[in-house]
């Protein structure tokens, strides 16, 4: 028991509160210390996808037909397209051919124009491919004339040639957004 008491002596548990003492006070102290926060936020941020998208008044239908056409005669029709997506977009128009096995699009010429602007003019069989139509901005109609023409004794030495012939081709209307 003597060895007990020199243990746990008076002594030595003033030293062991002091310590606990010194430990807890640190312990205030250090947590204790004041500081100013502050926070922000800027929640509800939204990322929306655009669209672009093209409208036409003559979809998979034909803007031109001509029957029984003849040197001299000329054919137009018109097609109103319109960017109804929410992006602006760079739109042009490329011919592809269908079918013309006897060359009576060689024979043939196409006009292309939007109000007084030309688009395109040339052989109806020549290379239209990706012709420009500029920028479009969103709900803005553009109409354009075709007009296809069967020259009048210009250098074609035989229109005979062409009688009951066919060609059919196709306008493909592209956009790209910006």
């Amino acid at each position: 028991m003597k060895r007990m008491q020199v243990l746990f002596g008076q002594r030595r548990l003033m030293v062991l509160v002091t310590l606990a003492a010194l430990v807890l006070t640190a312990a205030v102290v250090i947590g204790s210390g004041a500081s100013f926060t502050a926070t922000s936020a800027n929640p509800g941020n939204v990322f929306t996808a655009g669209s672009l998208y093209i409208d036409n008044s003559l979809e998979g239908t034909a803007i031109l037909t001509a029957v029984n056409m003849k040197p001299g005669d000329t054919v137009t029709g018109t097609v109103t397209l319109e960017n109804v997506g929410t992006v602006s977009g760079a739109f042009s128009v490329t011919k592809g051919q269908v079918a013309d096995a006897d060359g009576l699009g060689d024979v043939l010429q196409l006009s292309v124009a939007e109000g007084a602007s030309s688009v395109y003019s040339g052989d109806l069989s020549g290379a239209m491919s990706g012709v420009s139509l500029g920028t479009w901005a969103p709900e803005a109609p553009h109409t354009y004339t075709f007009t296809v023409t069967w020259p009048n004794g210009t250098g074609v030495p035989d229109d005979n040639a062409f009688m009951g012939t066919t060609c059919t081709y196709r306008f493909d209307w592209n956009a790209v957004s910006l």
